[in-house]
């Protein structure tokens, strides 16, 4: 969720700083004092292109940061996997110099446009009169379907089906085209020759390796081995000298503390003599076969001289090898090759549709819950007449089966359904959206949905509907609303209000949060134009029974 918005020589903002709560956030203000700048604002942050200059003082840049409480596990993943991680808050900005060029950052690293909207497509939703969302998508409505049965399991085993049955139509199809060329196969045959002769082995290649090192090694270990034997034994040597050492040493060990160093001596003595004994094994277990030499490294030759033909290593040669048998037995065998393929084929087909199928009947015994469930929230928005329809057509298969989904509405008694796009005027499409919202933005886990002023068009009871909805909704997900109802206003959790302030030469544009006497004061403004004993009581009146509607979850 949105958790701190600053906004710094913005377009008609100098310096503001918002910090937000969870629940139904109203944002109100006059005509023209910038409430919907808030959204182009957000609309930046999540990697909008800039529409025009938006900056305030055209000598100073733009700063525009948010702090955002990240749930979405697949926006978690994201900023994961960039390496981009935070203790408490993610730290979204964008600057906009003078030029009109900008830099975005998350948490001071910059990002591009098109991380940032990967980065907000499961976290924040924005929704205008009529724009072109994910709702009004066709091909959405799958997923949408999808994520409201819960078929994550049943799609993924779809998805490996379909990717195994089109590799070998694929397969088939690249085998069909390829025609051969017979001096081409000779060479192919030639080089397989070549390789056979030499049959290299990686296991018999290290192995080789290990003993040709140790047999190179010969000449070192018999130098440094028999130098040390000679000198511990020769005349006059090592140990004869020590031996002399110790005689005399063990002459006064009954005299203290003689006797201790006298043990100390024979123990040098003895273990020195261990030391030569096991050197001597040494020596002894030491060979060299001169025609082994050559025979390894005669052997190691052949194989690095293939190998270094075939790529340069082991990997490489191997997927050359294995090319040439490929295309060798295509040449020679493409007939039957296309003839195993194609019964490969239909028993991949034959797995794919029956999971396909399965996966289809679990979409259509759901799809009537599902419009059950939108139609209870349209007749709650007072568009009881209003009909919606899951349609399930047959399609080619696909990764994503072999149903081809639309959502289908018609508004009014007497009206054919037909496809979302093509239907309802302002006022009641916003109603649908919102209705649509409540059952979707939970399943995908929208943390925040924004409404610029949806509620255009519509008055009275309607207006109240539409503010029960949004506070519906935001029992789990945070909802900011700019509107000029005050029916809707009054279910807010937080009511902000935008106001102009022209007073200098340069006008410029305040937020303040309102306390509640003042909500009631520009409810009253908003429902009559004046503030009035009359309209100050009328206001507290549709104000307090927003309360009890929405389960006065202020207190």
């Amino acid at each position: 969720m949105l958790v701190n918005l600053y906004l710094e020589n913005y377009v008609l903002f100098d310096k503001q700083n918002l910090s937000f709560n969870d629940g139904l956030i109203a944002v109100t203000g006059d005509t023209g004092a910038g409430k919907s700048l808030i959204i182009d604002a957000l609309g930046y942050l999540c990697g909008n292109r800039l529409f025009a200059n938006v900056n305030k003082d055209k000598t100073k840049s733009t700063f525009i940061e948010a702090h955002f409480d990240f749930k979405n596990p697949i926006s978690l993943k994201l900023l994961a996997d960039n390496d981009i991680e935070a203790d408490d808050f993610y730290i979204v900005s964008r600057t906009i110099d003078t030029n009109g060029k900008s830099i975005s950052r998350v948490n001071g690293r910059s990002v591009t446009l098109g991380f940032l909207k990967e980065l907000f497509a499961k976290e924040l939703d924005i929704h205008t009169q009529r724009d072109n969302q994910y709702l009004l998508n066709k091909q959405t409505h799958l997923e949408l379907l999808d994520a409201f049965v819960g078929l994550e399991e049943e799609k993924a085993i779809v998805k490996d089906l379909y990717q195994a049955y089109r590799s070998l139509v694929n397969e088939k199809t690249k085998l069909e085209a390829t025609t051969f060329n017979e001096e081409e196969i000779d060479f192919l045959k030639f080089q397989l020759s070549d390789i056979e002769k030499v049959n290299p082995n990686e296991d018999e290649y290290n192995k080789l390796q290990a003993a040709i090192k140790e047999l190179n090694n010969y000449e070192t270990l018999f130098n440094n081995l028999s130098a040390p034997t000679q000198i511990l034994n020769a005349n006059a040597g090592v140990f004869e000298k020590l031996y002399e050492v110790k005689d005399y040493i063990k002459r006064i060990s009954d005299i203290e503390p003689f006797d201790k160093l006298s043990e100390r001596m024979e123990s040098l003595y003895i273990e020195l003599k261990d030391i030569d004994s096991e050197i001597t094994d040494a020596l002894s277990g030491l060979e060299y076969d001169e025609y082994e030499v050559n025979r390894i490294e005669s052997r190691l030759y052949e194989m690095n001289h293939l190998i270094k033909r075939f790529g340069g290593s082991f990997e490489s040669f191997n997927e050359r090898h294995n090319d040439i048998l490929a295309k060798i037995d295509a040449a020679d065998n493409k007939e039957y090759i296309l003839a195993k393929l194609d019964k490969q084929i239909a028993e991949a087909l034959s797995k794919y549709l029956s999971s396909a199928n399965k996966l289809s009947s679990l979409r259509k015994a759901k799809t009537s819950h599902l419009e059950n469930e939108i139609l209870a929230h349209l007749a709650d928005l007072e568009l009881e007449k209003a009909r919606f329809k899951v349609e399930v057509n047959p399609k080619d298969p696909s990764a994503d089966g072999i149903d081809d989904i639309e959502f289908m509405v018609a508004m009014n008694k007497g009206f054919d359904l037909e496809s979302l796009i093509k239907v309802a005027s302002g006022g009641e499409l916003s109603r649908l959206m919102l209705g649509l919202k409540v059952v979707f933005s939970k399943l995908f886990g929208i943390s925040t949905v924004v409404f610029d002023e949806i509620d255009t068009g519509v008055s009275g009871s309607v207006a109240s509907s539409i503010g029960l909805k949004m506070h519906e909704l935001a029992n789990f997900s945070q909802v900011f609303t700019i509107t000029h109802l005050a029916q809707v206003a009054a279910y807010a959790d937080q009511h902000y209000y935008v106001e102009k302030d022209n007073s200098t030469s340069i006008g410029h544009t305040n937020i303040i949060k309102l306390e509640q006497n003042e909500i009631i004061e520009k409810l009253a403004l908003m429902a009559t134009g004046i503030v009035s004993d009359n309209s100050l009581k009328t206001a507290e009146e549709l104000y307090n029974l927003a309360k009890v509607n929405r389960g006065d979850r202020l207190g």
